[in-house]
């Protein structure tokens, strides 16, 4: 059984028809004819009751119809799984959450390719969940994320270490009720207009999270890619935005403040890996040598 077939079979089910299901497929009625025959020798029942009025599903068909989107999505982790393990010294494939290169600097990607030129480096830019789901699916080796995940279980255990800690803080314009303050709380943000990087960016879910736990919808009225698309819009008082004090180097802060948010909402960089590779050839010498670069220690797995 493989999942080419097991499409084939999806297909056929859902057109109730071979000639309908094959033009979809782009391959012949009688060439998907025989696949549905061959799927059905290797289950031992029949699937289809052939009629007039098309293929008409028995009831091994709707079961099998049931669960086949799970047996695709595992059959494909198997084999994305079995690839992984062939190249676990031969290939890294990064995934770095957007906005953690303010923090940590890409020279570390690439001071690591020059240290082992053996090893073919490839490093994407993904939101958060989108890491987390490639890493689970073995799509990715590695990713460099905001936040730490749950410990998880099993095949979705992850492991994590800390590669670097920033404050997050509310950029304010002169002239707001807050610019003189020495600090702003989440219950604060009621009914201020916000800004805020946009929804690929963990810190715009956070902020929304915290104003919840704070009883409250945050009015956010603009969102971005860019710190500095959200210091003009500041500048030009749309608005008091969100953001990790970090960028504020990089920042013209005439007329603006960085003001502390309270609340222990640090923007922090992880290195993460799944527990079952983090002991894989490539992802043990990323893992070290970030962590040599930053002084920590990582202790063994269990």
């Amino acid at each position: 059984m493989n999942t080419k077939i097991l499409t084939e079979f999806q297909t056929v089910y859902e057109t109730r028809s071979i000639h309908r299901a094959a033009k979809k497929l782009f391959i012949t009625p009688q060439g998907l004819g025989k696949n549905i025959r061959q799927l059905e020798d290797e289950l031992q029942t029949v699937l289809f009751e052939r009629s007039k009025q098309g293929m008409v599903p028995t009831e091994s068909a709707v079961l099998l119809y049931r669960r086949c989107g799970e047996i695709i999505r595992q059959l494909s982790l198997i084999d994305s799984e079995i690839r992984q393990l062939e190249n676990r010294g031969k290939r890294l494939r990064i995934g770095c959450a957007y906005g953690v290169f303010n923090m940590m600097p890409i020279q570390d990607i690439f001071d690591f390719i020059a240290r082992y030129p053996e090893i073919a480096v490839e490093y994407y830019e993904y939101s958060n969940a989108q890491i987390r789901e490639k890493l689970l699916a073995a799509e990715l080796d590695y990713g460099i994320i905001v936040g730490k995940e749950n410990a998880g279980s099993g095949a979705e255990a992850f492991s994590q270490e800390l590669l670097a800690v920033c404050p997050v803080a509310v950029l304010v314009y002169e002239g707001h009720p807050f610019y003189e303050k020495e600090q702003i709380s989440f219950g604060m943000l009621k009914d201020q207009k916000l800004l805020s990087m946009n929804e690929d960016f963990w810190i715009c879910s956070e902020t929304v999270r915290r104003c919840r736990e704070e009883g409250f919808e945050p009015e956010i009225v603009a969102k971005s890619v860019d710190g500095i698309m959200l210091q003009k819009l500041c500048s030009q008082k749309i608005g008091i935005a969100i953001i990790p004090e970090i960028v504020t180097g990089e920042m013209n802060m005439s007329g603006l403040r960085a003001i502390p948010l309270t609340g222990g909402m640090n923007w922090e960089i992880y290195g993460t890996c799944r527990t079952g590779t983090a002991d894989y050839e490539a992802v043990r010498k990323m893992r070290e040598f970030l962590a040599m670069r930053r002084g920590i220690r990582i202790p063994p797995e269990k």
